[in-house]
Parts: C-alpha cells; sequence; structure tokens
C-alpha cells in the first residue's frame, strides 16, 4: 500500500511540474508579446511628437503646402495618440495575465514539491 502512495504521489508531482512548466511558458509568451507592444507604443508616442511639431510648424505656412500639411499631421496626431492609448489598455492586460501564469507556476511547483515529499 506505500507503494500505491508513492506511485500516486510521483504521478501528481509529474503533473504539478508539468503545469507550472506550461504555466511558465504562457507567462513568456504573454511578456514577450508586452514587450513587443511597448515597443509599438513608443514608436506611436515618437510619431505623436514629430507630427505635433510638423502641426505647429505647418499651422504657420500659409497656402496649400501649410494646410496640407497641417491637416496630415493633426490626423497622424489623432491615429497615434488613439493607437498608444490602446496599446497601453493592452500592456495591462497581459501584464495581468503575465502576474497570473507566475501565480500558477508557483502554486504548481510548490504542489509538486510537497508530493514529491510523500
Amino acid at each position: 500500500m506505500g507503494r500505491g502512495v508513492s506511485a500516486e504521489a510521483a504521478a501528481i508531482a509529474r503533473e504539478a511540474q508539468m503545469r507550472s512548466e506550461a504555466s511558465e511558458a504562457a507567462r513568456i509568451a504573454y511578456v514577450t508579446q508586452a514587450r513587443t507592444l511597448r515597443e509599438r507604443r513608443a514608436s506611436f508616442i515618437k510619431m505623436v511628437a514629430v507630427s505635433a511639431l510638423v502641426a505647429a510648424i505647418s499651422s504657420r505656412l500659409r497656402g496649400t503646402v501649410g494646410a496640407l500639411g497641417f491637416s496630415i499631421s493633426t490626423g497622424l496626431v489623432i491615429w497615434g495618440v488613439v493607437d498608444a492609448v490602446m496599446l497601453t489598455n493592452q500592456i495591462k492586460v497581459l501584464d495581468k495575465r503575465a502576474a497570473d501564469m507566475m501565480r500558477a507556476r508557483d502554486a504548481a511547483a510548490e504542489i509538486a514539491a510537497e508530493a514529491q515529499e510523500m
């Protein structure tokens, strides 16, 4: 009977270890996605800054070139701000999911350690 308990404990330990590894893989995927989105957000923020500068300069210009430059640059400013805000929200979600996966990984690793001690 003692052998059945240890075999069951070993099976529990293996299952918990696999869950821990799966949680870690998911966490890494979430962290990687969040990093990519942060890089994209930084690009959009740079675009907003440059477009705002171009809008300020072209607002002083007269004629078609000034009006066209101002119109395009203000559109880019709006687009960049909206995308930066959307990316920020997506990053928050990914960070929360990564934290959840870290907690799941740690819980599974603890279960695996306890099962191995049996």
